[in-house]
């Protein structure tokens, strides 16, 4: 096509410069009128190009500044474009010789090669800027050769041209430029109207597309995928771009590609509806994490109906999504989001109201969730572990979470939660702990201190036993063991360092035994009548434990010792037992929660105690001397078993 061009401007050039200064002027024949009519809305070109085939033609006078010749280069070289209808007016942007290929200026020049024309140009001074460029092959059927131009001018979309020698009935062709090619002459018929009038149509026209508010700075311009001439988005945000007419049949795409969307539209008439209306096809968009969000390094999920989306990625504290329409109008905005994220299951809706729109929605304050690590929370030292924390709400209320035995962070609502709002944390378990403030820090996560930094020293415990004693001693008819029942009641305050298995305990105990042996007064011959009386014991003991677990439940065993004080429980009694009699006594037990979790207040309890240093008083008489009282060593063994109980 290029090559037709230049060859058609080379000639014009050649005829338009030969020297004519010999050449006698002639009188000009008459004068003809045309109008050049445009689609409705158009505005008429502004220049216009008569074209004829006429061999002799001379160059034209230097008188008729209005003319000029043909245009290096038949295409939109830059001209603007000014077409709306209303303000405000699109202007589109200088056309690069890139621009979309329906729009590029182009000749048909028909049967004839585009050496046999010669060319004369007149620019419209009325017409509007970028109105284009038009060629126009004027001929005559009547005449033996076509027109040799005098003179011509335009104005408005009309035409006044005279030739060199009269003529009659001219008809005109429109042979292309910057409006579309017709094979067809008019008028095709006589006339008595004074303007001939040539229906033109235009190649391309300047339309305002209407972008989203807010749309970014537009990158790109496609209309079928080829690049097309645009302005910049003005005010109303409009965009002016330049749209070539479309075939019958044929359906044309237009896409705007921004960093936030691309819109989307497609027409099937000659030209579609102004101004144009893409709608989005694709949407960027994004959501600021807030201080407290529980999410971690995790985006939520979104969804939109109607549209597939996915996420980004996260940048500068920002998560990013882009979502791609399913349905037609499933973008426009404002986008209701669903946000949802499974651990913690958080959901929430939020509206984007335009393409790149960041969102600083946060969670609602009732779905707000903090988290805790306690990884590092004794759940295999028996006695330390923990199986619940008790969070205290600012609000005043509280409530208590269960640990499992593999948890590594803990969820906790708390509705309102923001970054700096302080909680009360008390952890429970077989250990008591002291409440202690944590405040929310960045990623919802509650800096809770070390359990060990909680935990109460020392536990006080009371212990209810009851169970079975044997007293053994000495006697005329050899040793005795005697079996008696016994109870004992303990208070003790029990020492562990922080997950340590050692710990020991000071305990203050009292029992009875329901028998304790004495001899009765009767005369040596008769052997001894054994008689009992109850016994009661009072003392200390300090032990010292260590803790096992065992399958899921802790084994707690003890060794110590400690002074007891025998004393008589009856009156008649005193002086018969060992009252107010120092013994010792050595203990062995263990201990184990009722139930196989964790339990602070209940365990059984099995002790087996040794008391050491007891006698057995003996009297004897004759009757004649006086009475002789004897005392024998006697030891007792208690095995008992019971409750402990924390305090």
């Amino acid at each position: 096509m290029r090559l037709p061009l230049l060859v058609f401007a080379g000639l014009t050039l050649a005829v338009t410069l030969a020297p004519c200064a010999a050449a006698p002027l002639e009188a000009p024949g008459e004068e003809f009128k045309l109008v050049l009519t445009p689609e409705p809305g158009q505005a008429p070109p502004a220049r216009v190009c008569l074209a004829s085939r006429n061999a002799g033609m001379k160059a034209l006078r230097s008188t008729a500044g209005h003319l000029a010749s043909l245009d290096a280069d038949v295409t939109c070289r830059g001209a603007d474009c000014l077409l709306a209808a209303r303000p405000p007016r699109g202007r589109c942007a200088r056309c690069p010789i890139e621009g979309h290929p329906d729009c590029r200026a182009r000749l048909d020049p028909g049967d004839w090669p585009p050496a046999d024309y010669t060319v004369v140009c007149a620019d419209d001074a009325s017409a509007r800027a970028g109105g284009g460029t038009i060629f126009v092959a004027v001929e005559s059927v009547e005449a033996e050769n076509p027109p040799e131009f005098h003179s011509f001018e335009v104005s408005g979309g009309r035409v006044r041209w005279s030739p060199v020698r009269d003529i009659r009935r001219p008809s005109y062709r429109v042979l292309g430029g910057d409006f579309e090619s017709s094979r067809l002459s008019y008028p095709r018929r006589p006339t008595d109207r004074p303007w001939a009038e040539v229906p033109i149509r235009r190649r391309c026209r300047c339309l305002d597309a209407q972008l989203p508010v807010g749309l970014d700075a537009v990158r790109a311009v496609q209309i079928d995928g080829a690049p097309v001439c645009r302005g910049s988005v003005g005010a109303g945000d409009l965009l002016p771009i330049e749209v070539p007419a479309t075939a019958r049949g044929r359906v044309r795409g237009l896409g705007i590609e921004s960093g936030h969307a691309r819109l989307e539209m497609a027409w099937g008439g000659r030209w579609p509806a102004a101004p144009l209306a893409p709608i989005p096809t694709r949407v960027d968009f994004g959501w600021r994490v807030p201080c407290a969000w529980p999410g971690g390094a995790r985006c939520p999920a979104v969804r939109v109906r109607g549209a597939r989306c996915r996420s980004t990625g996260r940048v500068d504290g920002v998560c990013r999504y882009r979502c791609s329409a399913r349905s037609p109008g499933a973008l426009v905005a404002p986008i209701d989001v669903d946000f949802t994220l499974d651990t913690p299951p958080l959901r929430w809706r939020d509206a984007i109201s335009a393409p790149g729109d960041v969102s600083s929605t946060d969670v609602p304050d009732a779905q707000r969730v903090v988290w805790a690590d306690v990884s590092a929370w004794p759940r295999a030292v028996p006695g330390d572990r923990i199986d619940a924390v008790r969070i205290q709400q600012p609000d005043g209320s509280a409530h208590t979470m269960a640990l499992s035995a593999d948890a590594e962070r803990i969820w906790i609502a708390t509705p309102g939660a923001r970054c700096g709002l302080s909680l009360g944390v008390t952890p429970r378990g077989e250990r008591d702990y002291l409440t202690r403030q944590a405040a929310v820090g960045e990623g919802g996560r509650l800096a809770i201190e070390p359990p060990a930094q909680q935990v109460v020293p020392w536990d006080l415990h009371l212990g209810l036993d009851g169970g079975a004693g044997w007293l053994a001693f000495p006697s005329e008819q050899g040793a005795q063991l005697q079996t008696q029942l016994t109870g004992f009641a303990a208070l003790g305050l029990r020492l562990r360092a922080p997950g340590r298995r050692w710990f020991g305990d000071a305990r203050i105990v009292g029992g009875a035994i329901s028998d304790w042996a004495y001899g009765a007064l009767g005369s040596g011959g008769d052997g001894w009548l054994t008689r009992t009386a109850p016994l009661g014991l009072l003392g200390a003991e300090l032990t010292a434990g260590y803790s096992l677990l065992v399958e899921r439940t802790a084994l707690h065993l003890f060794v110590g010792g400690g002074p007891t004080m025998a004393l008589a429980l009856r009156d008649q009694d005193v002086g018969r037992l060992p009252h107010g009699r120092w013994l010792g006594s050595a203990v062995l037990g263990g201990q184990w929660p009722i139930r196989a979790e964790l339990s602070t207040y209940a365990h059984v309890r099995v002790t087996l105690r040794y008391v050491f240093g007891g006698v057995v008083r003996r009297f004897e008489t004759n009757f004649v001397n006086r009475s002789v009282e004897r005392s024998d060593a006697a030891g007792l063994i208690l095995l008992t078993g019971g409750l402990d109980l924390g305090l």
